[in-house]
């Protein structure tokens, strides 16, 4: 949290990460815990993968998950009229096999909704 919190007030600018949460937290006011760790991954810090999950299944905007969780996300969306879907699977340090594992089971849950 300190880094995060420096690199936001680094007046040289932090890098693109740094830039990118001093956007983010005036717009939300405050850094979410989400916006932080993305921020971490961004400077090139390895952030563990349950601290990465922690931090985005807190997001409702993210759809993150056990296959119950995501269907009710994705039901949710389909109630409000979505009806596309952009998947950004590839967070931190995820092996090929795990994210390729994501789309696989996304696309199972996505035919519950076709149609």
């Amino acid at each position: 949290m300190e880094r995060e919190k420096a690199l936001m007030a680094d007046p040289s600018g932090g890098g693109l990460a740094g830039e990118f949460l001093r956007r983010e937290a005036e717009a939300a006011g405050a850094p979410s815990a989400a916006l932080l760790v993305i921020g971490r991954i961004l400077q090139g810090e390895t952030v563990p993968d349950d601290e990465v999950y922690d931090a985005l299944a807190e997001q409702d905007s993210l759809i993150v998950g056990s296959p119950e969780t995501v269907r009710k996300k994705l039901r949710a969306n389909a109630d409000l009229g979505i009806d596309r879907l952009m998947c950004f699977q590839q967070v931190g340090a995820l092996s090929q096999e795990s994210v390729l594992g994501s789309m696989r089971l996304v696309g199972e849950l996505i035919a519950e909704f076709d149609g």
